[in-house]
């Protein structure tokens, strides 16, 4: 191995680069730089991140979630974090980009008509250096009984915020023989034996 400092290349040909797969990567040293083969692509490792990464740079870096996880989609290594925990849960990051984010809002619970499904939002945003709260709608708390065994209505899921996002929680399921079953990420049904029940409705 030849070790070069402050060497200029200047040729109009190419400089070859060494080649291998994924499982032929060498002992890690920051710096190094290869061609994969498995993936077809040029990386290089960065020490800081602890990986292999693309030339383009080492991605967000962060910590925080109830599970951290790695997945190759298409050659390309993205890491997970998800957070299931209600409540309030931080995200920090070390290393700015771009993250794709899933948020699901908590669902609300039954009470003569079903519960609707907490709403959900996913797309791409930026990150920058900093700790981000990362809050987990609760699912809505069960009914109680109304009179002669008769259902009261349910209650409504919490809503789940990231990133300046809110998924709204589901509408809580109506009373019997009543018509106030809530809108929300999914609106609620209304009471079973109550023909003009009010609809409810998804929120934007």
């Amino acid at each position: 191995m030849a070790r070069l400092k402050s060497t200029t290349i200047n040729d109009t040909g190419f400089a070859k680069l060494p080649t291998g797969t994924t499982a032929q990567r060498p002992a890690a040293e920051a710096g190094q730089i290869r061609k994969n083969t498995s993936t077809d692509k040029v990386e290089f490792y960065n020490d800081s991140f602890a990986n292999w990464v693309g030339p383009y740079g080492v991605g967000v870096t962060a910590t925080g979630g109830n599970s951290v996880y790695d997945t190759t989609v298409e050659g390309t290594t993205y890491r997970v974090h998800a957070f299931t925990s209600t409540g309030n849960n931080n995200f920090t990051v070390t290393t700015g980009g771009k993250v794709e984010y899933l948020i699901v809002a908590g669902g609300a619970s039954a009470g003569h008509g079903g519960g609707g499904a907490g709403g959900m939002l996913e797309g791409i945003t930026d990150v920058t250096p900093q700790t981000y709260t990362i809050t987990v709608g609760a699912g809505g708390a069960k009914r109680t009984s109304g009179t002669r065994g008769q259902a009261e209505e349910g209650n409504n899921g919490g809503n789940s915020v990231a990133f300046g996002l809110t998924a709204i929680g589901g509408g809580r399921g109506s009373q019997a023989g009543q018509d106030n079953a809530d809108s929300g990420g999914s609106g609620g049904g209304g009471g079973g034996d109550r023909t003009s029940a009010a609809r409810r409705t998804g929120t934007a």
